[in-house]
């Protein structure tokens, strides 16, 4: 019991992780993706050793729930830096200190 208990905790740790890159409003730069490569290597491999050699129902469902865990947060990451805020490599800054740079833009209201 103390194992599903702690295992579920575990799990559910993933949550504000996966919120947060799903609420993203950059690249998702501080997280890493090796290292969550890592983690999801070594889930998947205990989830299939749960299954395969173990036989434990509740070991392969606590090792597939890290595994989707780390699994969504690098497919997130992913999307968050090289096609959800792709765009921000193009935007080039303009310094309005200058009066040449300024007279090329409209004034707003």
């Amino acid at each position: 019991a103390l194992y599903t208990i702690s295992g579920g905790v575990g799990v559910a740790g993933f949550i504000p992780q996966i919120w947060k890159l799903i609420t993203s409003t950059g690249k998702s730069k501080a997280i890493s993706i090796q290292t969550y490569t890592v983690w999801f290597s070594t889930a998947a491999i205990g989830w299939l050793y749960g299954v395969i050699i173990l036989h434990d129902f509740m070991a392969s469902l606590i090792a597939a729930g890290f595994t989707i865990g780390n699994g969504l947060i690098i497919l997130l990451t992913i999307y968050n830096r090289y096609f959800r805020f792709k765009a921000e490599e193009n935007i080039v800054p303009v310094n309005f200190d200058n009066e040449k740079e300024k007279s090329k833009f409209p004034k707003t209201a």
